[in-house]
């Protein structure tokens, strides 16, 4: 039975004991492997409860045979005592008649009544030796049985109080799971959703540089188009985009004010996070302390068991003690009688040795005296240590509770903090949506807008180029007509100067010049040759008016204006050019910026995936640390390829570069190392 509680309490001490972060630090294997064995120790727990139950019934019905036993031996004490009392009565009275007949000296009478008083005795003595041994085995068998009874209710008892602590200690580390579970599933949610709320307001931003970008074009395309349209116009395009820079200012302040408000929330998301880490500090503390008191409850209950060990071997021994005493006392006995026996004729020899005995018997009473009185207050010690043990669990108990009750406040604030901000983050996107409506509409009238503006400048360049082609024919006619007046005026004797010197398309040639005010007027400057002069200059030398020529100097002036408007009209698509020019630019740059935030995005999404993969860092490690060490299969880095591919979430470049890593080929760029670092050297360019 000893044996029993011994290993019962080992077993109930081996039970380990994993604190919080212990427990965050375990994978999935180990934290199966951890549920199965405390299962199994559950499951052993409760076989070792059934059998205990056996044994406590069957020690219910040995203690109802003690029960019957008990009954017995008090009859038995009480005919051992009468008996007890008997030899002594007739101890003295043979002692009497022994000195009487001596006085007498009658010999033959006293020999036989002493011899049959000696007779008598022995017979008493051989009796009461028996029914001392039967007292002393039916002693022995009750001591034994309340040794087991108490062993056994002591086991009971301890067994009970483990198995009540394992399964509080199980629950609390389901509950502490299922909470841990429960955060981290509000934690991702939360940094999910704060996430997506920082896309958004980056999407935001960029829309908001791309109006501002699109507005700086549109108002350089304003001042571009100021000469090209009509006054009305131009006012209408400039109250049109007043009207659009206010709508867009207004949108910059709502973004500014959403901007804000993600801020400020991601600051209340961060205060809360640190409360929530502190939370889990106290968690923890307490967890530990509880644990602590677990443990010193667990060496207690040890240091307990080996003192109720102790206590059972100074039973024994005091048990031993008491049995050497009987033996002592049944060998004192005989050699009483031997002495009576052999010292017949000297009385007073016999009563010094008689008063020698009686002392002798008084104390080893004493002595039996003392012993149990030492073991009753071992038992009084053990009651104390048992009560301790007790309160100590109810105190147990009492931190637990307190510990729940935290984590109920705890789960309540969560859980109200997650409700408001599930409410802000509604209100957050909605505001979003609609700033997303609102710039798509905006996006929508500026490309219309857009379009129509390019119609319009794409028919007036038509328009001007008709109108320039119209001049130049109507210039042409002009200058045949003047061509064939000139030969008309011209008189035949005067020799006509050759035209060869002057282009064809000059406008302003020598022939056609106009008096100096008139050319200053038109700003037509151009020196003239001696040679090449007209009939009218020679004869009339430089009298010649305005008035000589006025049908041809109005045509003149007329081509001249035409060419004025043909060269505005050059100029204006020239500046139409430059614009579609511009857009087209733009539009690359759009583009360009398009495929730049599609691959910012798909870089976040692989990061993403990336950060879900490495949440096992362990077997990353591990995985890493296969493909640094030396191949001890062939191809084994090849196939580790995929897995880190797969976890890391490398692009197809970043592939390229393992499998050349793997097969040794030259790298561009990398210099040329051994052992692990150049490996690791190789591998600078993963993301």
């Amino acid at each position: 039975m000893n044996g029993d509680v011994t290993t019962t309490s080992s077993h109930s001490s081996s039970v380990p004991s994993t604190p919080r972060s212990r427990l965050d630090t375990l994978s999935r294997d180990e934290l199966i492997y951890f549920v199965k064995k405390q299962v199994e120790n559950v499951k052993l727990t409760k076989a070792e409860n059934a059998r205990l139950t056996e044994q406590i019934d069957a020690v219910t019905n040995a203690l109802k045979e003690n029960e019957a036993l008990r009954s017995t031996i008090a009859t038995l004490e009480e005919q051992a005592a009468n008996l007890s009392s008997k030899p002594e009565q007739s101890q003295h009275e043979e002692i009497s008649e022994v000195t009487s007949f001596q006085s007498v000296e009658d010999d033959k009478v006293s020999k036989e009544i002493f011899d049959e008083k000696v007779r008598r005795l022995v017979e008493i003595e051989k009796q009461n030796e028996e029914l001392q041994c039967t007292v002393a085995e039916l002693r022995s068998l009750l001591d034994d049985t309340n040794q087991e009874l108490s062993a056994i209710k002591e086991k009971r008892n301890v067994e009970n109080v483990f198995s009540l602590e394992m399964a509080d200690y199980e629950k609390s580390v389901e509950k502490l799971q299922k909470d841990l579970k429960i955060s981290k599933e509000n934690y991702t949610t939360l940094n999910d959703e704060l996430s997506k709320v920082r896309l958004e307001l980056d999407a935001v931003r960029e829309e908001k540089k791309r109006q501002s970008t699109n507005l700086g074009k549109m108002k350089t395309a304003i001042v571009k188009l100021k000469d090209v349209f009509k006054l009305s116009l131009f006012f209408y395009l400039v109250i049109y985009f007043n009207r659009k820079i206010r709508k867009t200012l207004e949108k910059r302040n709502a973004s500014a004010a959403a901007e804000k408000e993600v801020q400020r929330l991601t600051k209340e998301l961060d205060d809360l996070n640190i409360e929530r880490e502190k939370e889990k500090l106290s968690l923890s503390s307490t967890i530990g302390e509880s644990e602590e008191k677990v443990r010193q409850l667990e060496e207690n209950v040890q240091s307990l068991n080996r003192q109720i060990v102790s206590l059972r071997g100074t039973k024994d021994s005091i048990q031993r003690q008491y049995e050497d005493l009987l033996q002592e006392h049944n060998t004192f006995k005989t050699r009483a009688l031997y002495v009576l026996e052999q010292n017949k004729s000297s009385t007073s020899q016999t009563d010094e040795q008689v008063e020698s005995l009686e002392e002798t018997i008084r104390s080893q009473k004493k002595t039996l005296e003392n012993v149990m009185q030492s073991q009753r207050i071992l038992q009084d010690e053990l009651v104390a240590e048992r009560d301790h043990s007790v309160a100590l669990s109810n105190k147990l108990r009492e931190v637990e509770q307190q510990m729940n009750s935290v984590q109920e406040m705890h789960k309540k604030r969560l859980s109200e903090q997650r409700q408001q901000f599930e409410l802000r983050l509604a209100s957050e996107a909605k505001l979003n949506s609609d700033l997303v409506v609102q710039i798509d509409a905006n996006l929508a009238l500026h490309s219309k807008e857009k379009e129509r503006l390019v119609r319009e400048l794409s028919e007036e360049k038509q328009a001007a180029f008709q109108k320039i082609e119209d001049l130049k024919r109507n210039y042409e006619e002009e200058r045949k007509k003047l061509l064939e007046t000139k030969h008309v005026k011209v008189h035949p004797n005067v020799a006509v100067p050759s035209q060869s010197t002057q282009p064809v398309n000059d406008i302003s040639s020598s022939y056609y010049q106009r008096p100096q005010s008139v050319t200053k007027s038109f700003g037509i400057g151009g020196e003239e040759d001696a040679g090449d002069k007209t009939l009218e200059e020679v004869l009339y030398g430089d009298d010649v008016s305005e008035s000589s020529f006025p049908e041809q100097w109005g045509q003149l002036e007329e081509i001249i204006n035409w060419e004025e408007t043909a060269r505005k009209a050059q100029k204006q698509l020239y500046n139409i050019r430059e614009l579609l020019c511009e857009s087209e630019a733009t539009n690359a740059r759009l583009m360009e910026q398009t495929k730049l935030l599609k691959e910012e995005i798909r870089r976040m999404e692989r990061n993403g995936e990336r950060i879900d993969h490495v949440a096992n860092t362990e077997y990353l490690k591990n995985i890493i640390m296969k493909f640094i060490a030396p191949e001890k299969v062939d191809s084994e880095r090849e196939q580790l390829i995929p897995v880190l591919a797969t976890m890391l979430r490398l692009s197809s470049d970043e592939l390229q570069l393992l499998n050349s890593v793997v097969q040794a080929e030259p790298v561009a760029n990398n210099a040329k190392s051994s052992g692990w670092g150049s490996y690791l050297h190789r591998w600078s360019g993963i993301s």
